[in-house]
């Protein structure tokens, strides 16, 4: 198909600049609302375009744009998703109280547990950390909000599935990162029966035995039942 949009040729103008982040925009609502319709499938390029009335080569343009950005990525199969900007930018703002909220919770079970504490949502095939309280131990497991994971072979992927029920937890040992333990659990939302966000810790393989894997276990429960409770008021 031969591009024809004339904001490809442009020298600037202001006229062409608001075309180009209208369309954009309309990009972004097309990737949003494909993984909201689509079971976190993402969307391709060619349904992209279609449905926001682009040609192909100028939707590929403007995604290109907008991944380097962080706005959007896409995946081995060429299916776009929300960037982890995109998702920082919506959890401030539709997640913001569970944000706020999970604040507390995440300092009590780094206390508690003396290890990092994390709160994730799922992107795609992925899980990504929207907060985080780093353990006060010299040695330990540390990461960022914004930094990824695969949703599938890890603690936090498990719980963002919804394989787990509210109260249960998730436990891995030297899987994606050798010599770490995690231990996740759920935050469920009653209204849409769907999990909508995942609160894990980790740390030191050598320092959790079974003993203290349990007593994590038991405190990220308990704190993710609060704030799944938090949800329903």
């Amino acid at each position: 198909m031969v591009d024809t949009d004339p904001t490809t040729h442009s020298s600037g103008s202001p006229t062409a600049a608001v075309r180009s982040v209208s369309r954009a925009l309309a990009l972004l609502d097309a990737v949003t609302e494909a993984v909201q319709q689509d079971n976190y499938n993402g969307i391709t390029l060619a349904d992209a375009a279609r449905n926001v009335g682009l040609p192909v080569t100028t939707a590929a343009r403007l995604l290109s744009t907008l991944e380097a950005e962080n706005a959007v990525r896409r995946d081995h199969s060429g299916r776009w998703y929300p960037g982890v900007r995109l998702l920082a930018l919506s959890s401030r703002l539709k997640s913001a109280p569970l944000i706020t909220v999970a604040g507390p919770e995440l300092e009590n079970l780094a206390e508690r547990t003396n290890e990092s504490a994390y709160l994730a949502i799922r992107s795609g095939d992925e899980a990504v950390y929207i907060r985080h309280v780093d353990s006060a131990q010299p040695i330990r497991h540390t990461a960022w909000v914004g930094r990824s994971w695969p949703i599938h072979g890890t603690a936090i992927g498990a719980a963002l599935l919804g394989s787990i029920p509210l109260g249960g937890v998730a436990t891995t040992r030297d899987t994606i990162e050798p010599g770490v333990t995690a231990v996740a659990a759920p935050i469920w939302d009653k209204d849409t029966r769907g999990v909508v966000a995942a609160l894990s810790c980790a740390g030191p393989t050598f320092r959790i035995d079974e003993d203290r894997l349990a007593q994590i276990a038991a405190a990220v429960s308990e704190s993710a039942q609060r704030l799944s409770q938090f949800l329903d008021l």
